[in-house]
């Protein structure tokens, strides 16, 4: 459904994420059709999509390829439990660095927290604990303003306490990932924080990145290629130059005395001397036995074709004789 210009340019987006992150293409491109269906309704392009990853990659330990496994994985979900785009690039870059855990890791596990930080049952618990997990007009907060207040007053719980509402907002599998979420929503500078600043500010920062590699790729090539030069100018020196130094070295001794005619004709005259001399060599040599033995088979062509013309000839007057 994209036009011809849409098209190119989310395949040109896609061929830069491919370069800073190290996807394959495919990984690429469906890691921001994934963005880009799951978040339509603030109209996100894949230009900006790259720029926020390339911005936050820049600042933070986590990687382009990281936060694109995890698009592919959460970005619906997500989008559906309130969480914006830039909020999921910072949840998932401080649990990255936190856990080191790897994209598509955090991503799936981000897609359990989310969903049963939607379910009532775990809602009603954390109403329980105190935790506000209703909006205006009854509707539901968005899971992040609940993490956010659940990270506040987490430190605060009982051991017993904590341990629960781990496994409660996680499952059994995610508890090491959502202690990371709540461990970092609760300090005063957070990672997150940090990092969704970053992503909400990013401009053109993956176009930027792109021109830079172009240009040092261009440098590496131009070098390569002086170089090559370089190396070759040693190689016909050392190998053809001796050569060529005799072979100039004896025309310019053949020339010194050409400027006045007696020395043009006594080199013209070698020239001669020697075209001549050698074509009698050949003569007298070689070329004596090749035009004996042309000879030797035009005499050997012409018997047969003489034995067969008599022998024809023959027939011919037989057959007069006996029908006369």
């Amino acid at each position: 459904g994209l036009s011809l210009e849409q098209t190119l340019k989310r395949t040109s987006d896609a061929l830069i994420l491919t370069r800073l992150s190290g996807l394959v293409a495919v990984a690429s491109v469906e890691s921001l059709t994934a963005a880009i269906s799951s978040f339509n309704r603030v109209a996100l392009t894949s230009t900006e999509i790259v720029n926020k990853l390339a911005n936050v990659d820049a600042a933070f330990a986590v990687s382009s390829g990281d936060l694109a496994e995890a698009l592919r994985r959460v970005g619906s979900t997500a989008s559906d439990a309130g969480v914006s785009f830039d909020q999921l690039i910072a949840a998932v870059t401080s649990a990255q660095q936190t856990t080191a855990r790897g994209g598509s890791v955090i991503g799936n596990s981000f897609k359990t927290i989310f969903t049963r930080l939607q379910r009532p049952a775990v809602l009603k618990q954390l109403e329980q604990l105190g935790i506000k997990t209703k909006g205006v007009g009854d509707t539901a907060r968005p899971v992040i303003g609940i993490l956010t207040d659940l990270a506040k007053t987490y430190d605060k719980l009982s051991t017993s306490q904590r341990a629960n509402i781990s496994e409660l907002v996680g499952g059994v599998f995610q508890i090491n990932i959502v202690k990371a979420a709540l461990a970092d929503l609760g300090k005063e500078y957070s990672i997150y924080d940090r990092a969704l600043a970053t992503s909400v500010n990013s401009t053109d920062e993956a176009i930027k990145r792109n021109e830079q590699l172009n240009k040092t790729l261009s440098a590496l090539i131009n070098r390569t290629f002086a170089n090559l030069q370089k190396v070759g100018a040693k190689v016909g020196e050392g190998a053809f130059g001796p050569a060529i130094k005799n072979v100039l070295g004896f025309v310019n001794d053949s020339l010194a005395g050409s400027d006045s005619e007696k020395g043009a004709e006594s080199f013209g005259s070698k020239v001669a001397e020697g075209i001549f001399k050698g074509l009698g060599d050949f003569l007298s040599g070689p070329g004596l036995i090749i035009g004996i033995t042309l000879i030797g088979k035009m005499f050997s062509r012409l018997t047969v074709t003489l034995a067969d013309a008599f022998k024809t000839i023959s027939a011919q007057n037989l057959s007069l004789i006996l029908h006369c």
